[in-house]
């Protein structure tokens, strides 16, 4: 049994107790629960030819991010790499020595946040890689941190959401959910939103500590919440996508994917784009969930897509990142690198950037 199963288990087991809840029998890889929308920003588009690869000594499931002409990743033994985005020349990397397997990092405040299977959220200095301050959590931290007015909030799995101060990591707040969690928290009209392990979506309003309401899904939650035109979307571990009232937690509409749901939904215009573990990737319409088209990969989709200039860009376990057209479903292009990808992908400045299992990261033009 690996690592990463004993932690799931022993989170399932202390902070839920006894009860059932539903954990997906898939292999245990990159669960990405964070849209990396900030960070893709480009009016180019990649044609799929390689711009660099970079080898480093582990797999790499965690998401990159880019801040001007600077690109920072880790891979899934704690290395945190500094790049030149546009060459691939390492500037600096720090060796963390924890296991870092699904959250992404961040950048904000001119610094890095890296979070880990230990417990620990960790803020580096963006210019060289030292470490400014830790915080230290009893259970493994999955999500990645949002960023709200010079405060830091992050889910984990101890069952707590925290707000810590950017500057030294002293918290400011911690709102008990009483759940193991697995995805950062949305934030929607002065409510905040974030799901558990129990398949329970809870809301809660601005300084409250008791939820405004819940809403039960048969599955673990382990995506982000999404919104648009004041509708909540929560995928789950069910195979369901949920569209859902954020004022009350009434249900709007459901729709069934053909397989388990991980990774963050991406909304773009009256469309909204899932992936799932069957390798299925779904266009459907906000309004009401009717299908637009299907296309199906290769392999299981556990990372988030991304969207930039007009093009959807979702990578595979089957080896291959794939650039979509959004009105079709149609494939532009796929690159293929000759083992899993469950890195969710970011594009900037006509650049795709992703790590892959085999322990490489791409940069794709």
């Amino acid at each position: 049994m690996t690592k990463k199963i004993l932690l799931l288990l022993f989170m399932l087991f202390t902070v839920a107790g006894c009860n059932k809840v539903s954990e997906p029998d898939v292999p245990v890889v990159q669960r990405e629960t964070q849209l990396r929308e900030r960070y893709n920003k480009s009016n180019l588009t990649p044609l799929g030819t390689l711009n660099y690869r970079l080898y480093t000594n582990s797999k790499i499931t965690s998401s990159p991010a880019v801040y001007a002409n600077t690109l920072v990743f880790v891979n899934n033994k704690g290395v945190v790499y500094m790049l030149n985005a546009h060459s691939g020349e390492v500037v600096w990397s720090k060796n963390l020595n924890v296991s870092v397997e699904d959250s992404a990092v961040e950048i904000e405040y001119s610094m890095v946040f890296v979070s880990s299977a230990e417990g620990n959220l960790y803020a580096l200095d963006l210019s060289n890689g030292n470490i400014l301050w830790t915080f230290k959590t009893p259970m493994p931290v999955f999500s990645s941190p949002v960023f709200a007015k010079g405060h830091i909030l992050f889910s984990a799995g101890d069952g707590n959401v925290y707000c810590l101060n950017h500057k030294n990591g002293s918290i400011t707040a911690k709102i008990p959910v009483n759940i193991a969690l697995h995805a950062s928290p949305g934030f929607h009209s002065k409510k905040m939103y974030v799901g558990g392990y129990d398949g329970i979506v809870y809301a809660f309003e601005k300084d409250s500590k008791t939820p405004l309401w819940k809403f039960k899904t048969d599955g673990a939650i382990l995506a982000k919440p999404v919104f648009t035109n004041n509708t909540l979307f929560i995928a789950s571990t069910d195979g369901n996508l949920y569209a859902i009232n954020p004022e009350n937690g009434s249900l709007q509409w459901s729709y069934k994917a053909q397989g388990l749901i991980k990774s963050t939904p991406v909304i773009q215009k009256n469309n909204i784009y899932i992936a799932d573990a069957k390798g299925y990737i779904q266009s459907l319409k906000t309004a009401n969930g009717v299908l637009n088209w299907s296309l199906k990969t290769n392999g299981s989709i556990f990372a988030s897509m991304a969207f930039a200039n007009d093009t959807l860009y979702a990578a595979s376990g089957d080896g291959f990142v794939y650039a979509i057209k959004p009105s079709t479903g149609a494939i532009v292009w796929k690159f293929g690198v000759g083992s899993a990808i469950n890195s969710s992908p970011i594009i900037n400045n006509g650049y795709l950037y992703f790590g892959a299992d085999n322990g490489k990261f791409y940069s794709i033009k």
